[in-house]
This record gives C-alpha cells, sequence and structure tokens, in this order.
C-alpha cells in the first residue's frame, strides 16, 4: 500500500502493517456485530412456544418503563460546558471592536462609524482620554468579558438583558466616568451579542441521566410463585420477556449464517460508499 504524504514523498506500507490494519478493522468490525451472532430465540412481540410459570418470588427490573424515564429525561438533562474555541474567537473578536474604536478616534470619526453608536459624553471622553486612561480602559473591558465568558454565554439572551449584565459586571472594576462605564457596555454588548461560548457535553449529559434514574424509584415487575408468565402461542409482551429473561427462559443461540451474511452486508455497503465518497490526501489533492 503506497499513500502520497503533503510534500508529495510516497508512504510505503509494509505487507505486515497492511496486514496488522487490515485485522484490527476485521476484529472490531466483528466485535461491533456480536449481537448478530447471539440471537434470543424469542423476542417481544412473537407468539410463545411455551407456556410459562413463575417458580419464585421475584422483582424484575422494567426494562421498557425504564427506558422511557431514560427518554423522558434526556431532552431536559443537558450538561453544557465551555467551549474553548468558541471563546477564544469571541476574545478576538473583542480585540478588533477595541482596536476599531482607537481608529475612529483617533480620525476623529468615531460619532459616524465607529463599531457602536456613541453619545456625545462618550465621545468627547473618547477624545480627550490619556495612553494610561485607554489602555486602563481596555484592560477593564477585557477582564469583564472574561468573567462573561467564564460564566458562559446563552445566543437567545435579549440585547437589552446582555447590556445590563455587562453593566453590573463593570461595576467590578474601576471605571469612575459614567460614559467610560456607558460605553464599555455597548462595546460588550456588541461583541457577545447572538453569540454564545456554551456547547453539549455528551458524557455529563448521560452521567446527569444516570443519576436522576438512580434518585427515582426502578421500575419493577411483581412477580408470585406460580403467576402465569406466558402461555404457548400468544404474544409476549414486553413486560413478559423481562420476566422470563429473569428466569432463564430466554435461550441464546450461536446464529452464524445469519451473521456471516449481514456481516458481509455491511462490508460490501462499506466499501461502496467508501468508493463514492471524494477522498483527499493531507496534502489537498483528491485521491
Amino acid at each position: 500500500m503506497r499513500l502520497e504524504g503533503p510534500g508529495g514523498r510516497l508512504l510505503r506500507w509494509t505487507r505486515l502493517q497492511t496486514l496488522v490494519v487490515l485485522l484490527l478493522c476485521l476484529s472490531v468490525a466483528a466485535a461491533s456485530s456480536l449481537p448478530w451472532l447471539i440471537k434470543p430465540k424469542v423476542q417481544p412481540g412473537s407468539l410463545a412456544p411455551f407456556e410459562a410459570i413463575a417458580p419464585k418470588d421475584a422483582l424484575v427490573q422494567d426494562s421498557t418503563a425504564l427506558e422511557q424515564q431514560r427518554a423522558s429525561l434526556v431532552a431536559r438533562s443537558v450538561v453544557q460546558v465551555i467551549d474553548q474555541e468558541q471563546t477564544q474567537q469571541l476574545k478576538q473578536r473583542l480585540e478588533q471592536q477595541l482596536l476599531q474604536l482607537q481608529e475612529v478616534t483617533n480620525t476623529g470619526s468615531g460619532a459616524r462609524i465607529g463599531p457602536v453608536n456613541l453619545s456625545e459624553p462618550e465621545q468627547k471622553w473618547l477624545e480627550q482620554r490619556s495612553e494610561q486612561e485607554h489602555l486602563a480602559w481596555d484592560a477593564a473591558v477585557r477582564s469583564t468579558a472574561n468573567r462573561m465568558l467564564s460564566q458562559g454565554l446563552v445566543s437567545n439572551l435579549a440585547v437589552e438583558q446582555l447590556r445590563r449584565a455587562a453593566d453590573l459586571q463593570l461595576k467590578a472594576v474601576a471605571l469612575k466616568e459614567p460614559a467610560s462605564r456607558s460605553l464599555a457596555a455597548k462595546v460588550l454588548t456588541s461583541t457577545l451579542r447572538g453569540s454564545s461560548n456554551l456547547r453539549t457535553d455528551p458524557n455529563l449529559s448521560k452521567q446527569l441521566i444516570e443519576e436522576q434514574l438512580t434518585k427515582q424509584a426502578i421500575p419493577t415487575i411483581q412477580v408470585r410463585k406460580g403467576d402465569v408468565i406466558t402461555r404457548k402461542g400468544e404474544p409476549i409482551s414486553p413486560q413478559a420477556y423481562d420476566v422470563l429473561d429473569y428466569f432463564g427462559r430466554v435461550r441464546r443461540e450461536p446464529q452464524p449464517l445469519i451473521w456471516f451474511q449481514r456481516f458481509v452486508d455491511c462490508l460490501l455497503y462499506t466499501s461502496d460508499a467508501a468508493d463514492d465518497t471524494p477522498c483527499v490526501d493531507l496534502g489537498g489533492r483528491r485521491i
């Protein structure tokens, strides 16, 4: 096997390396398809091939009700964390706003073409501020943005609420002039409005769902000794299937022919999909 690297250099794989990669891929594919190899002989909804009587009292977990509980928690159990990449992009946007504000101030056109609409006191303060005040003001805006981003930012927050949040955060920094504080709030609002630096963490979301499930009562099926679980020829309900499985009445037998047929079909499908997909190497060339 030969692969062309980004610099045009050919990367050669030995036969042993190719064989190892191929065996690894086949092993992963085979492990993923094990449910096809070992399949229960009865399923919920199928006709019972026998009559089953409960041999003893038991509390059996109701898997169907448990999955319904889990599904109901998914929509309201989303855990979001700070997206560092998006946070960095918003910080860069803020730097562009600060730079643009300084440029238009130097040209005396800030009231007309600045990144935010300036009031007369804000325009006057910009024109009269010293270089030391300029640096201190920029630092205060940056630190306020960092605090707001560290707390998480949602994209659907109303602009007025975002401006008030920025104004409250600015009270923690030493901006004595009302014009400087109102301008800082405008710059922060203009930078952050309509943006979010949060992303959903699937692992933490799943962990939260499991924690909430443990706090709730696990749905169970109460079985008494002598209860009829299934009658021959009648459909097996999901609850009856759980009870049969609990008492070891669900036989699982290997079905190698079905497994092999489906395994080969998946390999062929994957191969066809790969042939239809445009591929490029690391240098951006189509291969």
